[in-house]
């Protein structure tokens, strides 16, 4: 307003709180104002649910909001933050116009939840009105509350390959250590049996692992007999004939046979009881046992002539010199 030479100039001092102008209070200037109206578990990926957020766990939530403001809003888009314990938001949602004092209106969105059972997340839903941001809004959860235990992400549990191994020394199996069953999720306790450690006898044998939480996968153990047995042959066995035969039926001792594990058998060639030549023949024997690991021996099987001149030794060859010294001297003597 202009007043003679002087000028008067009056300023708007306040845009969105109550003007002042001419000393008059003006209304204030009206505008959308969210806030948050509760929040909803809509689905969950454990199995059974528990009716929780859970650390690890795949959720969907509803996230409620009204608007308490004085204007409506006009195309209203909310955006989950991947903060605060939120990981791998879903995409923006569409709220819509939103009266002023009216309904809250509800938009779904999936996330996962990072944190450790008992502990919090705080998911926060940025709102923006055309070009207008209309601030955060945030909602707190306790991981694991109020179910009545914190699933996490389901179990997974995976064996390890199969094992195979030799026995131990001169036992029909061996005792295995195996790794550990690797787990992922809320599994719970793991039990293997046979535990690691145990006696596995010969052959194949399944270890089964559970979990509590339900999941469980089996291997095999496998032991194979690699020990050969042991197997000692007799001494060389002599047989005399009388004069003119030129053979014997020897039926000699069987050969000592040990093993690690039972089911030995023995074969020998010639079998005992087989007709024998004059001479030295030799008996080939060998072990096999139940797992085909072989051990073999031999001796001597010796058929003699009854006229065969007998080897001297001691007192009677001292006899028989003397007897052929004493012949010698009385033969002398007669010349």
């Amino acid at each position: 307003m202009m007043s003679g030479l002087g000028r008067v100039v009056f300023r708007l001092v306040a845009f969105c709180g109550p003007v002042v102008w001419l000393g008059v209070a003006l209304p204030a200037m009206a505008q959308p104002v969210i806030a948050s109206a509760g929040a909803t578990l809509v689905s969950e990926s454990c199995v059974p649910a528990n009716g929780a957020v859970d650390p690890g766990e795949a959720v969907t939530v509803s996230f409620c909001v009204q608007n308490i403001g004085t204007a409506n809003t006009v195309n209203l888009v909310g955006t989950l933050q991947a903060t605060g314990g939120v990981t791998s938001p879903s995409g923006p949602q569409n709220y819509g116009a939103l009266i002023a004092g009216g309904a809250p209106v509800c938009r779904n969105f999936t996330w996962v939840a990072s944190g450790v059972c008992g502990g919090s997340v705080t998911a926060s839903v940025q709102f923006q009105d055309g070009v207008t941001d209309l601030g955060t809004v945030t909602y707190t959860f306790t991981l694991g509350t109020p179910g009545p235990t914190c699933c996490s992400a389901p179990c997974t549990i995976i064996c390890p390959a199969n094992i195979t191994v030799s026995n131990d020394p001169n036992q029909c199996g061996a005792v295995v250590t195996y790794p550990a069953p690797s787990t992922t999720g809320t599994c719970g306790t793991v039990t293997s049996l046979p535990a690691s450690g145990s006696f596995f006898p010969l052959g194949t044998t399944t270890v089964t692992a559970t979990t509590t939480g339900g999941p469980s996968c089996t291997f095999t153990i496998t032991v194979i007999d690699t020990q050969p047995p042991s197997i000692t042959c007799p001494v060389n066995v002599q047989q005399t004939v009388p004069p003119g035969q030129n053979a014997a039926v020897v039926n000699y001792p069987g050969p000592v046979t040990t093993d690690n594990c039972p089911g030995v058998s023995t074969l020998c060639a010639p079998v005992a009881g087989s007709s024998f030549p004059l001479g030295s023949t030799i008996v080939s024997c060998t072990a096999t046992d139940g797992s085909g690991n072989t051990a073999t021996c031999t001796f001597n099987v010796d058929v003699v002539n009854g006229a065969t001149v007998p080897l001297l030794s001691g007192p009677a060859l001292l006899a028989l010199g003397l007897l052929l010294t004493g012949a010698a001297i009385f033969l002398l003597a007669r010349r």
